[in-house]
């Protein structure tokens, strides 16, 4: 089978790249999403009852498309896409890591991870802008590998105390979850003041700060970690060490340029090149998502992507839709 649109990711831009598509009057969609679940990255960044809506972000609620999401919790939004997947009856290969995307006369060839080819008219790369999270230049001792995490969820933690380190968004909410598993918990940043947080988190952590139900250790650089007896010992070049059962690094990730770039994509000044309606220098290839947010979508910001894909572009230049008015 040679699918219409084949969709490279599972998060709200392929969720809508996929409903656009179908009331368009496509038929043949087809999703890859290389995780268990889809929204992955909703699933792993974001804590628990923790609002994802634009309006939290400081940013209106304006939806272009057919999918909308006003305001909502990590856990409603999900819901959500849940509906939107059964309702549309959406078609999504799970475990399917993309490894190579390649184009022979005007078909692409997609091969994932487990060693199945797929063909499609036009492909859709809507991945996360974050591939895998940055590893600190600090070494990390062997026996200290379960104690240094880069994600909250990969461990129950409660009771503790917890270094997290970083200073975006991620970091202020590891910090405010990990208070309400009643840990103690200090937070480590490099700089003076938060420049890459939003409002909403600054004030919050701002509040922890001054209830002292966290400890800010700012500026504060690492110079080593040390396996103490199980207990992480912090050193840093501007303060004193501090002895804690684990410590959270939040410094962000590293932007899938390197896979972009092995599909003969185009780059200038260090960005992508792409066109009014978000495709990529190889006709039929389109990004979407945070991949053309400069790393400050939202989720609606995603769900628009979507829409101007499939009209603008695949419907105007590519396949025979039937577009409602």
């Amino acid at each position: 089978m040679i699918y219409d649109i084949l969709i490279v990711g599972s998060g709200p831009s392929g969720i809508s790249t996929a409903v656009e598509a179908k009331n368009a009057g496509l038929k043949n969609i087809l999703i890859l999403e290389k995780n268990e679940t889809h929204s992955f990255s909703i699933r792993k960044l974001y804590v628990d009852g923790k609002r994802v809506d634009a309006a939290y972000k400081g940013e209106p609620a304006v939806c272009d498309g057919l999918l909308c999401i006003a305001d909502g919790t990590k856990e409603s939004t999900l819901e959500t896409l849940n509906e939107f997947i059964q309702k549309h009856r959406l078609e999504i290969h799970y475990h399917s890591e993309v490894e190579k995307i390649s184009k022979e006369n005007d078909v692409f060839t997609i091969r994932v991870s487990h060693g199945k080819n797929y063909s499609a008219k036009t492909v859709v790369i809507a991945i996360g802008v974050f591939g895998r999270p940055n590893k600190p230049e600090t070494k990390i001792p062997p026996s200290l590998k379960e104690h240094i995490l880069f994600d909250i969820t990969s461990q129950v933690i409660e009771q503790k105390k917890v270094l997290v380190v970083g200073g975006g968004n991620s970091a202020a909410e590891a910090v405010e979850f990990l208070v309400h598993q009643k840990n103690d918990v200090f937070l480590s940043y490099r700089k003076e003041t938060f420049s890459k947080m939003n409002t909403v988190n600054e004030k919050i952590l701002g509040t922890l700060f001054s209830e002292h139900k966290a400890t800010p250790i700012i500026p504060s650089n690492i110079k080593e970690l040390q396996d103490v007896n199980g207990k992480v010992h912090v050193h840093f070049n501007e303060c004193n060490s501090v002895e804690v059962d684990k410590v959270i690094f939040q410094i962000g990730g590293t932007t899938p340029d390197n896979f972009l770039k092995a599909i003969g994509i185009d780059y200038t000044n260090g960005d992508v090149v792409i066109n009014e309606k978000l495709e990529t220098s190889i006709p039929g290839l389109y990004l979407a998502g945070d991949l053309i947010a400069n790393k400050k979508g939202t989720i609606i910001k995603a769900f628009n992507t979507g829409k101007k894909i499939v009209r603008e572009g695949i419907c105007e230049d590519y396949l025979e839709c039937e577009l409602p008015t």
